[in-house]
């Protein structure tokens, strides 16, 4: 079983400076009451906000800064290839899972190389439920995961996922998708290559006020990229 010593955090954030000093001091708390993490590193995605100056005030936190906005899934490959753990947790920087969830994922290291947080187990709990309208878009694009990819999860979309090092890098330098549908790749992938992937059940809390997702146009584009990756595979 690995300790939070091993562990590396990854935070991706385009304009987060909202939640970011947020996520850092909520991540410092729960180092002590336990023991740090081999690392807290932040991946700016291109922000044009203060989310930069806000975590160069932040002492031990390595800022990885990209010029450009690239996207949530190049933001989580630059982190976690940058990333020196054993392991390496990435998830969003308005905590919507809180970082103690990742005591629920820290067992399954024994037995597996990549773990999942779900929102759709029947052990999972949500604090509070999304708008209408997004709930419909998660049961969508559920539905038209498994129809498309073949895989079985009930949840691919949940930030917080955590693997060990043999595995991302493996996974990360083949990524095509730099976008929202970057965990279908990931998932494909890690079925591909045959690593063993436990789904975990967490608590959730809906921040749909502070999301980057448009409904309209980031649907079409992870419906396109589900696509792009069916053909590839």
């Amino acid at each position: 079983m690995s300790s939070y010593s091993e562990i590396s955090i990854v935070i991706p954030a385009f304009n987060e400076g909202i939640n970011i000093a947020k996520a850092i001091e909520a991540i410092r708390t729960f180092e002590a009451a336990h023991e740090p993490f081999k690392e807290i590193i932040v991946v700016n995605d291109g922000s044009k906000d203060h989310t930069k100056s806000i975590v160069l005030e932040c002492e031990g936190v390595l800022l990885l800064d990209k010029q450009q906005n690239e996207g949530k899934g190049a933001a989580v490959r630059d982190g976690m290839l940058r990333a020196k753990g054993d392991w390496v947790l990435f998830l969003d920087a308005d905590m919507s899972t809180p970082i103690e969830e990742i005591d629920k994922l820290i067992p399954q290291t024994e037995e597996h190389d990549i773990i999942i947080g779900s929102r759709n187990l029947p052990d999972s709990y949500k604090v509070s439920d999304q708008p209408l309208y997004r709930r419909w878009m998660g049961k969508s694009f559920a539905y038209l995961v498994r129809w498309i990819s073949g895989l079985s999860f009930r949840d691919t979309q949940c930030g917080f996922k955590m693997m060990n090092r043999k595995s991302l890098e493996s996974i990360f330098p083949e990524m095509k998708v730099l976008g929202w549908a970057f965990d279908v790749e990931i998932l494909l992938l890690a079925q591909k290559k045959d690593f063993a992937v436990a789904e975990v059940p967490i608590v959730w809390i809906d921040r749909t006020f502070s999301s980057k997702v448009q409904p309209i146009k980031t649907s079409w584009e992870m419906l396109l990229d589900l696509i792009k990756m069916r053909m590839r595979s």
